[in-house]
């Protein structure tokens, strides 16, 4: 019984990614070292949304500056996400600080556009299926096992998936609000 049930779970680990269609080593493009963009950015889960305002992201070869404005242009947060999931926060109002944002969008931000290197990646029982559903839409899945724990989606302006996305969306399961970006 307890082979079989080893047998199971390995086979399991092996098939996480088997429901999805691999895309064959392409890699999700999501931006050049150097370049900004600017990004409306929803935070809630469903039709609750819990906030609205503007991202401005600025990428680098080692890290990415992302900077949170309110809807009147007032700055929020300030922070710097490195490659290695490291978010070191510069400057995070009082306020927003004792509600966790800056951490809930370091790590937000890291997953949907810096933990994309590689289509599939294992590390010990997690690993990534990046796949492609329908024309301009990718979906990145991070699984323990066929256990998803966090799910990204990508819509491209080109059909082909070709280009940098012009909407991120990063669902982290119930109870956690959803991370919606538009590009603007």
């Amino acid at each position: 019984m307890k082979s079989f049930l080893l047998y199971l779970f390995t086979v399991l680990l092996l098939l996480g990614c088997a429901s999805v269609n691999p895309m064959n080593g392409r890699e999700l493009q999501l931006g050049t070292p150097g370049e900004t963009s600017l990004w409306k950015l929803t935070i809630g889960t469903g039709d609750r949304i819990r906030y609205t305002g503007l991202l401005a992201l600025a990428s680098e070869a080692e890290w990415m500056t992302a900077i949170l404005l309110d809807g009147t242009g007032i700055k929020l947060i300030e922070e710097r996400i490195y490659l290695d999931g490291i978010v070191e926060t510069l400057f995070a109002l009082p306020a927003v600080r004792q509600q966790g944002l800056p951490s809930y969008l370091g790590q937000g931000l890291f997953k949907l556009f810096m933990e994309w290197r590689s289509p599939v990646v294992g590390f010990h029982l997690t690993h990534f299926c990046l796949a492609s559903s329908e024309a301009g839409l990718l979906t990145k899945t991070k699984k323990i096992g066929p256990f998803r724990l966090w799910t990204a989606v990508y819509v491209f302006k080109n059909p082909d998936g070709a280009g940098e996305p012009v909407k991120a969306t990063l669902d982290l399961l119930w109870p956690v609000p959803d991370l919606n970006l538009t590009r603007l």
